[in-house]
This record gives C-alpha cells, sequence and structure tokens, in this order.
C-alpha cells in the first residue's frame, strides 16, 4: 500500500548472464544473477540482484520499492539538514558531519512521531479516568 492506496506496476524478472567486461573475456564463466525491470510512464528502470536463485518476482519488488524511505530520508538530511553543505577537506571531518546529520534526522523522526501520537490522542478525547484512580496532586 502506497500513500495513495494500492499500488501497481509492470515488472519482469528474470535470469541473465552479465555481459560485462565481454570483449575483454572477463565475463566468460560467470554465475547467473537476476535483473528486475519496471516499466513507467518515463521510461524503463532496471536492477541487477544476486538474490537466491528461488525469489519471487513479488518479493523482488517489494524489496526494490522498498528503497522509496530511504530515498526520501537521504532526500531530506540533504535538503534541511546540510548534508551536502559539507566542505570539510579530510575523511575524518566528512564522517563527523554525516554522524552529526544523522542523528539530527533521527531526533526530527522521533519527535515527528511524537507529535503524530499526541494529535491521535487529543483526536480521540481525553481519556476516561478508572474508578478509584488517585487523582492529580
Amino acid at each position: 500500500m502506497g500513500t495513495k492506496g494500492r499500488m501497481s506496476g509492470r515488472f519482469a524478472w528474470v535470469r541473465v548472464r552479465p555481459g560485462f567486461g565481454w570483449k575483454r573475456g572477463a565475463c566468460a564463466g560467470s554465475d547467473p544473477v537476476w535483473l528486475l525491470v519496471e516499466e513507467r510512464a518515463d521510461g524503463v528502470k532496471h536492477a541487477f540482484s544476486n538474490l537466491p536463485t528461488g525469489t519471487s518476482r513479488l518479493r523482488a519488488v517489494r524489496l526494490w520499492k522498498n528503497r522509496w524511505p530511504v530515498e526520501q530520508g537521504y532526500q531530506q538530511m540533504k535538503e534541511d539538514l546540510g548534508l551536502d553543505h559539507v566542505e570539510g577537506r579530510s575523511w575524518r571531518g566528512f564522517h563527523h558531519r554525516a554522524a552529526m546529520v544523522m542523528l539530527a534526522y533521527g531526533f526530527l523522526l522521533l519527535e515527528r512521531e511524537r507529535v503524530r501520537v499526541e494529535r491521535e490522542r487529543a483526536a480521540d478525547g481525553p481519556s476516561p479516568r478508572k474508578r478509584g484512580s488517585p487523582s492529580h496532586r
């Protein structure tokens, strides 16, 4: 289920032998891999996978579509939290910046969830008090 209801799409899920480096013979004897192809209104997207041989197309599509929340989070970290504004000159500085951005993102997710829960509780109205429960002091 997506945010706009049930999702559907056209997918192909086939075993193929990779042809990377075929001019040099580098692909000779390579094991087959999965190829997932998605037909979209704006074209065709594809991905190779090393999932086990018996993996169903439905499972592959679900895994493929599970990347969407990750991409949304990454986009938010770049736009709202400045992940893409790193001008550091060191590996350590970059990792420090990335760690701080991820901590801030985690905090924002927790706050968003807290606000959502509070709104749901407020919409439900005050919870009835149990008989015999102590009053506020």
